[in-house]
Order: structure tokens, then C-alpha cells, then sequence
């Protein structure tokens, strides 16, 4: 899920890192046209946390590790101040223990941004549709839909 630094091509970097403040400028220039945009400002930081210490708990599978992700539920609870809440643990990660490194932070930014986004659109879009059988049916189905698309959109 993370690439580590040495192992993409300087304008592979550099197209991730254009990518990457192009989509985060954009999910905060539609997180400041709500109508209280520092309403989320504490759930954000709570959830990029938990994004924080969740992608840190490696398990092993062999021949490799696997690890939590969270962005589909980044997506869900967010909404589109997910990419931005993504970058900033990514960012964390890079500078505190190394892991992935400052020259891929676009990159895998955008890898593990998008997903969340994506997320976020099929959360809201199946929302608006109104489910049989009344709320807890419909909101455990919205989160169901929401969960499974990061899969749809990964590597």
C-alpha cells in the first residue's frame, strides 16, 4: 500500500506530488463552502489519528505484512476533508518513524486518497436514496457500500 522512498522516478514523485495538492486543494476549497466548515475540525482529527496508529499495527502474512487502512472509513465519517486528513497522517508517519518517506508522500497520498474519496461519494450518493425497512437498515447498508469501494479503486 505504501511505496518507500528510492523506488519511483523523480517526475513520477513530482506528478504525485501536483496530484496530490491539487486534490487536497480542492477538498478544502469544498470543506470551507459549508456552512461551518471547523464543525469537523475535531471528528477530522480524531479520525486521522486513528488512521495514524491503525496503519502502524503490521500483521504478518507471509511473504509479506499486512496492515489497517481506514480509508474507506476516513470516506464514510468525512466526507471529502478525508484527502486532506490522509495526507496529514501520511505526513506524520514520513517524519516520525520513516515509514514510506517524504519524496512518495504524494504519491501514496493520492493511492490511499482516492479510495477514501471514492468512498466518501458512494456513502453520500446511497444516503440520498431512502431504504427500506427504516434507518438502522439503511445506514448499515451505506456503510457496507462505503466499506467496499476503497477495494474497488486499489492497486
Amino acid at each position: 500500500m505504501h511505496i518507500p522512498d528510492g523506488i519511483l522516478p523523480l517526475p513520477i514523485t513530482l506528478g504525485g506530488y501536483a496530484a496530490s495538492i491539487s486534490i487536497c486543494w480542492l477538498c478544502i476549497r469544498a470543506t470551507n463552502k459549508r456552512e461551518d466548515p471547523w464543525a469537523d475540525i475535531p471528528k477530522a482529527a480524531l479520525l486521522t489519528a486513528a488512521f495514524f496508529v491503525a496503519s502502524l499495527i503490521h500483521i504478518p502474512i507471509p511473504p509479506a505484512s499486512v496492515h489497517l487502512v481506514l480509508n474507506g472509513l476516513l470516506g464514510a465519517l468525512l466526507g471529502v476533508f478525508a484527502f486532506p486528513a490522509i495526507l496529514i497522517g501520511l505526513f506524520l508517519q514520513a517524519v516520525m518513524f520513516g515509514q514510506s518517506g517524504l519524496t512518495t508522500l504524494g504519491v501514496n497520498g493520492v493511492i490511499l486518497g482516492l479510495p477514501a474519496l471514492a468512498a466518501a461519494g458512494v456513502f453520500q450518493a446511497s444516503s440520498a436514496r431512502r431504504l427500506p425497512d427504516g434507518p438502522p437498515y439503511s445506514a448499515f447498508w451505506r456503510a457496507f457500500r462505503a466499506s467496499r469501494s476503497p477495494y474497488c479503486c486499489s492497486p
